[in-house]
């Protein structure tokens, strides 16, 4: 899967309720990109254990048709470095839904501004 793919809606913030969010709409498998603005190095950490609980799931061999393998739920979660990366892996108009900021105007503006 190539990460220049584009995807349907992205989440900056990993919290819990991020998490669940994004692997709620990867296992529909609508594409979404992952960002943590705090640490971004942890998006990826996030979507190695969604793909480890879910690939055992995915009944897809990729052997069978190897244009399946994008649409299994464990490939359907994207990471992004950084919110410049994140904006252009979105379609448009894009759907980006921000966690983790509890009520930090400061933070959310400097994630917004980013954007």
């Amino acid at each position: 899967m190539s990460l220049n793919e584009i995807c349907e809606l992205g989440v900056i913030g990993l919290t819990s309720l991020g998490q669940s969010l994004a692997a709620h709409h990867a296992i529909k498998k609508r594409r979404v990109c992952v960002y943590d603005y705090d640490d971004p190095s942890f998006a990826p950490q996030v979507i190695k254990e969604f793909r480890t609980s879910i690939e055992q799931d995915d009944d897809i061999n990729d052997d069978d048709d190897p244009a399946l393998s994008t649409t299994r739920p464990s490939r359907c979660m994207v990471p992004s470095n950084s919110i410049k990366e994140f904006a252009t892996i979105i379609s448009t108009p894009r759907k980006i839904i921000i966690f983790g900021t509890h009520d930090d105007d400061k933070k959310f503006d400097d994630i917004w501004n980013e954007l």
